[in-house]
């Protein structure tokens, strides 16, 4: 007869090893289908995977990087995760990486440059999101925190708040007086959440032969 420390024993053994299964990327399961990475992303995931690591595994560990938009397309409503009915059929075939969303709707993007010979966004808008995400883009532009940018560079009684809270300090006729914030400590604080203005002010230039080394070219 086993003995109750080794019913224990066996009891816990199982567990761990239970738990070791559920804790295993879904890719890396014995008999997990590989998701379907196109071309495009597999080149940004070759360089970024060594200068951006969490963000990578980040998206290792999403959705987006497991399920096809048309694969979701053929789920229930409630279990789609995407509310647009026609997604492009170029974007349905893959999982959703970093070229799928960084090289939407290049033309419309201020911020669209030339990254090794691809044609990247810099930042994903909502409107982006909404070739996938529509119901969600339009109840979003709806709401205050779409337009929180604009309304705090319009509030005075914002900017005097800004003003005493991240300003810098000096003495002045015996009283202690702001003179005024960076746009850079705003960008820090309230902006940091409710928006900031991005803008591209150029590019560098490196080394095409060397493109891991980050050497700028002459």
């Amino acid at each position: 007869m086993r003995t109750l420390s080794a019913i224990n024993r066996s009891r816990v053994t199982l567990a761990m090893l239970v738990l070791a299964a559920g804790a295993a990327d879904p890719a890396s399961v014995a008999g997990a289908p590989t998701p379907r990475i196109s071309k495009e992303t597999q080149e940004c995931l070759n360089c970024h995977s060594t200068y951006n690591p969490g963000l990578v595994q980040d998206w290792m560990h999403s959705l987006h990087s497991q399920v096809t938009p048309g694969e979701a397309l053929k789920k229930r409503p409630l279990e789609r995760r995407v509310s647009s009915e026609n997604i492009p059929e170029s974007l349905q075939g893959v999982v959703v990486g970093c070229y799928e969303c960084h090289s939407l709707n290049g033309t419309n993007h201020t911020d669209n440059f030339n990254h090794f010979d691809y044609h990247i966004n810099v930042v994903v808008s909502p409107s982006d999101c909404a070739v996938c995400h529509a119901v969600e883009a339009q109840q979003f532009a709806g709401s205050k925190k779409a337009h929180a940018l604009g309304n705090l560079d319009k509030n005075p009684i914002f900017h005097g708040m800004v003003d005493s809270f991240t300003s810098v300090m000096d003495i002045k006729a015996g009283k202690l007086t702001p003179v005024g914030s960076s746009d850079q400590t705003k960008n820090e604080t309230c902006y940091g959440c409710h928006g900031s203005k991005v803008q591209v002010l150029g590019t560098r230039k490196f080394c095409s032969a060397s493109r891991n080394s980050g050497r700028k070219t002459s």
